[in-house]
């Protein structure tokens, strides 16, 4: 007989793999590798739960995370349910009616504001994350404005909640109204793009699904798109705006306007987030158009692979955001990939032991096969992309290796200080590619490059800096940077520093980090530390 615990912890685990944002809780700063223009978000720090909300925690006995809203990031109970019993028809009802009985924590008023999304369902657990969205005036958010709440259970036992995730805002009005027109906001998004695309350059307007605008414009080599928006901010409400997606030659972003002024709030590269760039010898360019039929593909690119071939490093994107693409790698008529995350982008890496096997590959776009029966794509049902081919020579093992703990240390038994902790070192040795020594290989596709690399010098840091997370000894701020600033340092990047436990054989007492006892980047093992914590923000990204 299952227990029922061992559902509940397979219920959040799905549920977190489907909202948890692509960023880490803890002290890092996630970045991104682009040959294009920088990420930019207007929006910087924090409001602060109140303690009304963290009373209301506390009376679930859970345990939250916080975001920049000062809402719930996360909560959920360990081992056990927020709620239990709760009624309704469905899952969306029931989610509902839970969250109305903890408006309060999510600094709500109501739930009149709240658009259902979707009921997604998690069939190995017979659970459901129920996602909801806040509407301003007609308007949906972007960039916040969301919860996710995972319920288990059915109406007629009642529905158990499990956890909720939120990016919700405290605000209930939008701020104004647009003085811009849909054009004059894609205007404004392209000149923020580097396009630098004019009101006068737009040929053509045509309405498409989900409130979005299609723009013929001259000189773009691609359908264009924008929409109205409600955008969250920290301190300024909520702002009218304009969500355009806005590309160019090589580069495509996603630019999210004040619908008042016309100035940036939000800017993502829609390419190099997806498929980081590399130094390869070939790249091929690729792009097309699906019929218009359910599950229809497009042409075939094919490509001829000679020896000595690393990897194959695939990627494409849809005109329209909404098109959901199914990107294929086929050889001799066997599907070797069928890349499918989401809508648009989608990308594929074939990197097999011994190489690329030589012969003829197929790259080959397909429209999803919904088994609800949609039409196909909207239009245009145009693509783009280009297939990466990397015959260069293999780097040598193992680029970097770092000692961490998989999870946490041992636990030894009793429950009073110092809290059965024993100190055995249990850490593994990660290495970016395996090699002699090596227990955990940490390369992976979410993670492009070497944990301890800058892209944007294209080499390594020697440190705990690289492509997803900054890590570094804090001692003054839980949640942010803060003093010493600490990062170890190794020219081998062989991050491999002992550890002996010394919080606990001291009975967490060596001494005030401001007084004479403690010594910054020495106390506390804290080489060992600061690497286990880049280690964990690492995994966290990826």
């Amino acid at each position: 007989m299952r227990s029922p615990h061992l559902k509940w912890v397979a219920l959040v685990a799905a549920i977190g793999a489907l909202v948890l944002p692509a960023s880490a809780f803890a002290v890092a700063q996630i970045t991104v590798s682009s040959d294009g223009l920088r990420d930019f978000d207007v929006r910087s720090g924090a409001i602060a739960p109140t303690s009304a909300q963290r009373t209301a925690v506390e009376r679930l006995r859970a345990a939250a995370t916080w975001n920049q809203f000062g809402t719930p990031a996360t909560l959920s109970r360990r081992g056990k349910f927020l709620a239990k019993h709760v009624r309704g028809a469905t899952a969306s009802a029931a989610a509902r009616r839970w969250l109305y009985a903890n408006r309060r924590l999510f600094r709500l008023s109501s739930t009149a504001g709240l658009e259902f999304v979707r009921d997604s369902r998690l069939a190995f657990s017979r659970g459901h994350a129920v996602h909801f969205r806040q509407v301003f005036a007609g308007l949906e958010t972007v960039d916040g404005g969301m919860i996710t709440i995972g319920l288990t259970g059915s109406a007629r036992k009642g529905w158990n909640v499990a956890f909720a995730s939120s990016s919700l805002t405290a605000d209930n009005v939008v701020d104004g109204r647009p003085r811009l027109s849909a054009v004059q906001g894609f205007a404004a998004a392209s000149r923020a793009a580097g396009a630098g695309y004019s009101v006068t350059q737009v040929r053509g307007t045509k309405a498409a699904g989900g409130g979005w605008t299609q723009l013929r414009v001259r000189a773009a080599g691609s359908i264009q798109r924008v929409r109205a928006v409600a955008f969250p901010t920290v301190r300024s409400g909520v702002i009218p705006a304009f969500e355009s997606y806005v590309s160019k030659a090589d580069e495509a972003y996603r630019v999210v306007v004040d619908g008042r002024s016309g100035a940036l709030l939000t800017r993502q590269s829609t390419i190099f987030n997806a498929a980081e760039g590399y130094a390869a010898v070939n790249t091929i360019p690729i792009s097309g158009e699906v019929p218009a039929a359910e599950a229809a593909c497009g042409p075939d690119h094919s490509l001829t692979v000679g020896a000595g071939v690393r990897y194959l490093d695939g990627y494409a994107i849809a005109a329209h955001p909404l098109n959901d693409m199914v990107l294929l790698l086929i050889k001799d008529g066997v599907t070797l990939i069928a890349a499918d995350s989401n809508f648009s982008p989608e990308r594929f890496h074939y990197e097999p032991a011994g190489g690329v096997p030589t012969g003829t590959y197929v790259v080959r776009i397909c429209d999803f096969d919904d088994p609800n029966g949609n039409a196909g794509w909207f239009d245009p049902r145009t693509y783009t992309g280009r297939v990466i081919v990397d015959d260069t020579v293999a780097p040598a093992p193992y680029l970097a290796r770092w000692n961490a703990f998989p999870s946490t240390p041992l636990l030894g038994p009793g429950g009073g200080d110092p809290w059965g902790r024993v100190g055995t070192d249990i850490r593994k040795t990660f290495c970016w590619r395996s090699a002699p020594g090596c227990q955990v290989e940490a390369e992976n596709l979410a993670s492009r490059y070497p944990w301890d690399h800058d892209p944007f010098t294209d080499s390594p840091t020697f440190t705990t800096i690289g492509n997803n997370a900054t890590t570094a000894e804090s001692w003054t701020h839980e949640t942010a940077p803060a003093p010493f600033q600490f990062r170890p340092v190794s020219p081998t990047r062989d991050y491999s520093f002992p550890w002996t436990d010394s919080w606990r054989a001291s009975d967490c007492n060596t001494g005030n980090p401001s007084g004479s006892a403690f010594v910054p980047g020495v106390s506390f093992d804290i080489s060992a530390a600061v690497t286990n914590l880049f280690v964990s923000h690492n995994r966290m990204h990826d």
